[in-house]
């Protein structure tokens, strides 16, 4: 039994705050720009991470949540159903 891309996308956030509070920590002890560095360094992972989960049907980042015009906007919040082809994020996948 698997879990859902829903999950999957709640693990990732839950991995990535906690390992960036980690972080946080390490880095707070040493006062110095290395902090800011770190801290700018780990959202732009964390986004990366969060945007690598996709619907297994179409491949869409479960995070895009449409077009500005020509921009995708993808946003930090997952639907339940793909913004894209419609499919169940909710449903229960094998691997």
């Amino acid at each position: 039994m698997g879990i859902s891309i829903r999950q999957k996308f709640w693990f990732t956030t839950v991995f990535v705050v906690v390992v960036g509070l980690a972080i946080g920590t390490i880095l707070g002890e040493l006062r110095s720009r290395w902090l800011e560095l770190g801290v700018f360094g780990w959202l732009f992972i964390g986004t990366y991470l969060m945007a690598r989960v996709k619907c297994s049907n179409c491949g869409t980042p479960v995070v895009y949540q449409g077009k500005i015009g020509s921009i995708p906007l993808v946003a930090g919040f997952v639907r339940k159903r793909c913004q894209k082809c419609d499919f169940d994020l909710t449903q229960r996948t094998i691997a």
